[in-house]
């Protein structure tokens, strides 16, 4: 694989085809976890493992990786999660429609903030929510025109 200068980061051809930015997701409940991505981003499942499951969009792909039991029997999640709003990362995805993802964040465990919570940036309105293990995720919805 061959990175130009000032051609930046997306997706790119390699000697494996094309290659995806990816983004590492560990989870206590890696089920429940990789049906909160697939459904709010419209993702598909294309290698499911005990390990992990990787889910693929254009130009983005998702591991959703099992946090080894004896590391994971110390993690405690609630229903609703604790956010981990002090976290230091929180990855943005653009997505069609914020109301379709709320619906989606809500039927697999996880919520997006209010509409009124809403702002704007850069020609699209943000939503920040969190994953059903209380990851914040900010979603981007471009504005028509």
């Amino acid at each position: 694989m061959d990175h130009e200068k000032g051609k930046g980061i997306g997706t790119v051809s390699g000697a494996q085809g094309t290659i995806r930015q990816t983004l590492v997701v560990f989870a206590k409940n890696k089920k429940r976890v990789s049906a909160f991505y697939r459904e709010t981003l419209g993702l598909q499942a294309v290698e499911e493992d005990p390990s992990h499951d990787l889910l693929q969009g254009p130009g983005v792909e998702l591991v959703i990786h099992s946090i080894p039991k004896q590391y994971a029997e110390e993690i405690k999640i609630t229903r609703p999660p604790q956010v981990r709003e002090e976290s230091s990362f929180k990855p943005a995805f653009l997505v069609p429609d914020l109301e379709a993802v709320r619906r989606a964040a809500e039927a697999t465990g996880g919520f997006l903030r209010p509409q009124e919570s809403a702002w704007t940036f850069r020609g699209a309105t943000v939503l920040d929510g969190w994953d059903p293990e209380g990851n914040v995720v900010q979603f981007r919805q471009l504005d028509a025109g």
